[in-house]
């Protein structure tokens, strides 16, 4: 079988436009790489920004519970006052009326 000779120019020529196409190709496949990594970055910060609001709720949820807790403990308290001040007010009436010295 006889040798094919390709004339340089030819073969610059074709060189020339393979190496385009390549670098076409390749300048597509960065632009979609960078277009998924994009997409990505959007899903992580969406999903931190999830997670985050998710815990803010949670601490607030936390907060009430804790702020119903002491005010349900502060009623109890102010409740055991009145009753003790009742107490020390019926002890000093009836110190009164048996004729003692209340202290």
């Amino acid at each position: 079988m006889p040798h094919i000779v390709i004339p340089e120019e030819v073969l610059e020529e074709f060189l020339r436009s393979l190496l385009a196409e390549v670098t076409k190709e390749r300048e597509k496949l960065v632009a979609e790489m960078l277009a998924d990594v994009e997409v990505l970055r959007a899903q992580l910060k969406a999903g931190a920004e999830r997670k985050a609001r998710e815990a803010e709720e949670k601490i607030e949820l936390m907060i009430r519970a804790a702020e119903e807790k002491i005010e349900i403990k502060l009623r109890a308290a102010e409740e055991e006052i009145a009753r003790l001040r009742q107490l020390e007010r019926l002890r000093y009436t009836a110190a009164t009326e048996r004729g003692e010295r209340p202290q």
